[in-house]
């Protein structure tokens, strides 16, 4: 029997495409890892710097351990419409379409071992959707906020810090390298501050006098 392969070709692209999406859904979002990405790099990294001081890979946001860190070091981004992949030297017109490439081309330039994190998993404590401005919230958002979640989230948000503390600093230093800290991400784990955009983003002076430091 003759097969009709014009008639298949359509049902071998569906599936195709739906075996790369489940693929997809089970690997870090790599658009959300930018967004944390930025945030660390942005909002923490600046404090170790003032102590001269580089976060510690025991910290679960440490860059050293970032399963994506490697293919963003090899992405040049000449312009809006133009994105350079620095291993091979092909371009292509928007980040999707070299996230694409990476995968497909420049599978081993993704980092592999016990300690790597996925940044997006650590969406909640940074609020991707508010930072990166994916999300406005509307009056039933705010409205149905539950303190109880907030703590809970802003309690896991102190254990990460928690381990993010560089030797070689004092007691004293620590605690204030703590209070800073905690004032660019977990300051913000509450139903009045949780919805404040990118230009909200400031932790006061007399917040961070009230910051509970919990070092061991």
């Amino acid at each position: 029997m003759k097969v009709n392969t014009t008639t298949l070709q359509p049902c071998i692209l569906v599936i195709l495409y739906m075996t790369l999406s489940m693929v997809a859904g089970n690997r870090c979002s790599k658009s959300l890892s930018r967004i944390v990405r930025q945030q660390v790099k942005e909002r923490l990294l600046p404090h170790y710097e003032e102590f001269k001081m580089k976060m510690p890979d025991s910290c679960p946001l440490s860059p050293n351990r970032d399963v994506y860190m490697m293919q963003e070091e090899k992405v040049f981004i000449e312009s809006s419409s133009r994105y350079k992949c620095n291993v091979c030297g092909k371009a292509f017109i928007s980040q999707f379409y070299i996230d694409m490439h990476f995968d497909n081309r420049h599978p081993d330039y993704i980092a592999e071992g016990e300690n790597t994190i996925c940044y997006a998993d650590y969406c909640d404590i940074t609020r991707c959707d508010i930072v990166s401005g994916q999300k406005t919230p509307d009056f039933w958002d705010i409205s149905l906020c539950l303190e109880d979640d907030m703590t809970e989230l802003k309690e896991r948000c102190e254990g990460i810090l928690d381990q993010c503390m560089p030797d070689g600093l004092t007691r004293k230093e620590k605690e204030e390298l703590y209070r800073y800290l905690h004032g660019s991400v977990c300051h913000f784990l509450t139903c009045k501050l949780y919805y404040d955009g990118p230009k909200k983003q400031v932790c006061h002076v007399k917040d961070l006098n009230n910051i509970q430091v919990r070092l061991s």
